[in-house]
């Protein structure tokens, strides 16, 4: 069922960005999928890097570059350059946001709720924010108003690494400084 779902979005991404300028966009900072995306069309199943699918990864950052470029919402851009100024790559930002918007995407192609733009811009909030010892009871730090247990509690799974309390990440695995681990990538989604 999961792999239905995962197929179905990588094939409605694929149809909106087939020839759009935002893929060569990911694919100048991906060399290594530039041949597997110019292929992907006789994959016979997912494919499946190290608990990533390389295809739908270029496909959500196009997503996210093209919201970056067409400012809409303008809070994404915001967003990727308050952590670009944090330290995050342009690459490592835009992943972060891509990794907050997969849980929206699921709910729009499987549950055939609408988009909640309202929601996702809030989100966008919490991203590159240790959330310390947050408990379920307090107020969320999206700035949603609403309990954490009633709003980004869903999705701490999808942001990975950028939203830890510090002592369970004492790496930011997108920031790049002198006091970070030079190359490391992501351990939740986008790594190969």
């Amino acid at each position: 069922m999961e792999n239905e779902v995962t197929t179905d979005m990588e094939s409605q991404l694929a149809k909106d960005f087939a020839e759009d300028c935002y893929i060569d966009v990911i694919l100048s900072e991906h060399p290594e999928l530039k041949v597997l995306w110019g292929h992907r069309i006789n994959l016979r199943s997912p494919i499946d890097i190290n608990a990533t699918n390389p295809v739908l990864h270029v496909l959500l950052e196009a997503v996210v570059e093209k919201q970056v470029q067409d400012k809409n919402p303008p809070e994404t851009k915001k967003t990727v350059e308050r952590l670009v100024k944090e330290g995050f790559s342009g690459h490592a930002a835009r992943a972060a946001v891509a990794s907050l918007l997969i849980p929206f995407i699921f709910k729009v192609l499987k549950e055939k709720e609408p988009f909640n733009e309202e929601s996702f811009v809030n989100r966008m909030g919490i991203l590159g924010h240790t959330l310390g010892k947050l408990g379920r009871n307090d107020r969320c730090p999206c700035g949603s108003g609403k309990k954490y247990k009633k709003c980004c509690e869903e999705i701490k799974d999808y942001l990975g690494e950028c939203c830890k309390t510090p002592s369970k990440s004492p790496l930011n695995p997108y920031k790049s400084s002198k006091n970070q681990l030079q190359g490391r990538k992501p351990q939740h989604y986008g790594e190969y």
